[in-house]
């Protein structure tokens, strides 16, 4: 089998949405599992459901937005309040890509 001869970034890219693909799926089945058993055992309560559901959309939001940011370049950014925030991903510069130099030479005559 031959491998592919790609850059160290496409390498890391591809471990990269392997392990957050398969982290989304295990995350996802975990989630599932805790919903019902404490629906099952929270009958008269609706808390423990509640904060296991906000527990599992936030576990899942960061899986979707981790894979965003390896799938392509992107930023995040906002305001709460007083307070700002900014968050990049993508390809940041850590393998730049060197652009080749261009040099050209004119010369004039003047033919009379």
């Amino acid at each position: 089998m031959m491998l592919p001869g790609w850059p160290p970034r496409d390498w890391r890219k591809l471990l990269a949405m392997i392990l957050l693909s398969g982290g989304g799926m295990a995350i996802t089945v975990v989630s599932w599992r805790l919903i019902t058993l404490v629906a099952e055992r929270s009958a008269d309560d609706p808390w423990p459901l509640a904060y296991s559901l906000y527990g599992s959309l936030g576990l899942l939001g960061l899986v979707l937005v981790s894979l965003g940011w390896t799938l392509g370049k992107s930023t995040v950014s906002g305001t709460v309040g007083a307070a700002s925030f900014s968050a990049s991903g993508g390809d940041g510069g850590d393998d730049p890509v060197v652009a080749p130099t261009v040099t050209t030479t004119t010369k004039t005559e003047v033919v009379p």
